[in-house]
């Protein structure tokens, strides 16, 4: 990139009508501008998005007049999604090469980024090995605190950071963004190489931030925490509803496991399922002279001997071309794509395959029965930190401890920032002391005695008259407090006037109540 901040600071300008940056844009984005690793640890809001887009406008133009390739890994199809309507908004020319899109509508974008069409492409992890030959001026990282802590619906591989930045290597520099603490800060630039003076972060704590009415009148707005006891059901249901029923597991487990598994057979549409697919084959056809059987090099060797040729259509399949020539598919795709940029070749992904393999015979029922089990369990133990998580931001907000403010700046490591007497408007600092729930508001205590025996008795006569909710404690659970699992929908029972007749009480307790009747029923109630 040769543009400077001066030219940068002009198309920022001209584009989103900032007449200056923020604090700590001016060294990111002049740092990216000089092709030097960068991570920039900022809090939410504070312009983390701009510290790559500019540069990306920067250096749109290539010297044969098609745009430059930022690519953008993020980690949430709904993240990408909204930043692909900011972008077009401002007249970008941005996409999304994500798992929402079709075969055929994935091979169109892949056209009009090998053309030159596309200004900033979006993609999830698994889609790099796809982008294998492209020329790419700049490799941003959103969200990259998730490759050091990945969340229930982050895809695992994102915390393979060491991957992506091998398959980048000499290409373009990384540049990770994030809202992280100083340990995450430390895994995300030991993830990419970044040197210590590559770090950049901006303290948590902005005076000029104000909730309420600030913005709007002029005034000054002194905002205090109301502790809300539906606000606090409603997120207790979300961590609930992420864990699934130990019969919904088993039915899955079983799925897998039927005759004919082992050729990726699972109907997931049936299961309501949705994965992110792998081509298995790419159907290839010639331009000009190119010849398959020409093609030398181990890999390509490989591919042509991975080939079935009917006519003029030559059918590669992936797996067979790696094993062959003992390398990782993501060669043999970075090949593929080459000759398909250069112009020699048409390829068009066929054969989609689910990202699973069976690698055993089916289990025995016991052995089902325990793998189901382990699934439960890892499950259990997950939405338990995640509760633990939320009765500490509780308790957190609510002790009265100190300035909301400075203790927040320290988990972030930056609590220098925030004056010792407090920042003055949080609520600690307006009004010193603890908030307490309201007694008339607060559940029942953590012990079985506390338990409405009444209200069970109503719950097991409404939801046990279907026979699918007789062996499942949890999904009673789940109705007696309210969550609507797919479930709980799918046999309307959301419907029935006794859903939700027990959120008053503690889930935990709840769900520790009903296994334990499930266990002196023997598994089954009648």
């Amino acid at each position: 990139m040769t543009k400077d901040i001066h030219e940068a600071r002009a198309v920022m300008k001209k584009i989103w009508g900032f007449d200056d940056f923020k604090p700590g844009q001016t060294t990111v984005v002049e740092r990216i501008l000089q092709n030097k690793s960068t991570c920039a640890i900022f809090p939410t809001g504070a312009g983390k998005s701009l510290c790559y887009r500019l540069p990306a406008l920067c250096d749109k133009e290539a010297t044969d007049g098609k745009y430059n390739l930022a690519l953008i890994i993020a980690p949430l199809i709904a993240l990408m999604k909204d930043q692909v309507d900011g972008f077009k908004k401002h007249g970008i020319a941005a996409a999304s090469l994500d798992s929402s899109l079709t075969a055929k509508e994935a091979n169109i974008l892949m056209e009009q980024v090998i053309n030159g069409k596309i200004w900033i492409l979006l993609v999830n992890e698994k889609f790099i090995e796809l982008l294998q030959e492209l020329h790419i001026s700049l490799f941003a990282v959103d969200e990259a605190h998730y490759i050091s802590e990945p969340g229930p619906r982050i895809s695992p591989r994102i915390s393979d950071a060491r991957t992506i930045r091998k398959r980048m290597q000499g290409r373009a520099r990384p540049t990770p963004h994030a809202t992280a603490t100083p340990e995450v800060s430390a895994d995300i630039c030991k993830a990419f190489d970044i040197p210590d003076e590559g770090l950049i972060r901006t303290g948590s704590f902005r005076p000029y931030q104000e909730i309420g009415r600030a913005g709007r009148d002029g005034l000054r707005s002194n905002c205090t925490l109301l502790f809300c006891l539906q606000d606090r059901r409603s997120l207790e249901k979300f961590i609930d509803l992420e864990i699934p029923t130990f019969a919904s597991i088993r039915s899955l487990i079983n799925e897998m496991f039927q005759p004919g598994a082992r050729e990726g057979d699972i109907v997931t549409k049936r299961l309501d399922l949705s994965f992110t697919p792998i081509y298995a084959t790419f159907n290839l056809m010639s331009r000009g002279g190119f010849c398959l059987a020409d093609q030398t090099g181990s890999v390509g060797i490989a591919i042509k001997r991975a080939a079935k040729v009917v006519d003029e259509l030559a059918v590669i399949d992936v797996d067979l071309a790696a094993k062959l020539a003992d390398v990782e598919r993501a060669k043999v795709i970075s090949l593929l794509q080459r000759w398909k940029c250069s112009g020699e070749v048409e390829l068009y992904p066929s054969d989609v395959r689910q990202r699973h393999r069976l690698l055993c015979d089916r289990p025995s029922k016991a052995e089902l029965h325990e793998i189901t089990a382990e699934i439960m369990r890892r499950a259990e133990e997950r939405e338990k930190v995640e509760i633990e998580r939320l009765h500490g931001v509780i308790e957190w907000a609510t002790s009265g401890a100190t300035c909301l403010a400075r203790s927040l700046a320290d988990h972030f490591g930056d609590a220098a920032i925030v004056p010792p007497e407090g920042c003055g408007c949080c609520s600690w600092c307006v009004m010193p002391g603890p908030r307490t729930e309201p007694r008339a508001e607060r559940k029942r205590a953590h012990d079985g005695g506390a338990v409405d025996e009444e209200r069970i008795a109503a719950v097991l006569t409404a939801v046990l008259a279907f026979e699918a909710t007789r062996d499942d404690p949890r999904l009673l659970a789940l109705f007696a407090f309210g969550v609507i699992s797919p479930r709980i929908k799918a046999l309307s029972l959301h419907n029935h006037t006794m859903f939700g007749s027990m959120n008053d009480h503690e889930f935990p307790v709840l769900l520790e109540w009903f296994q334990e009747e499930w266990r002196a029923k023997r598994g089954r109630w009648e």
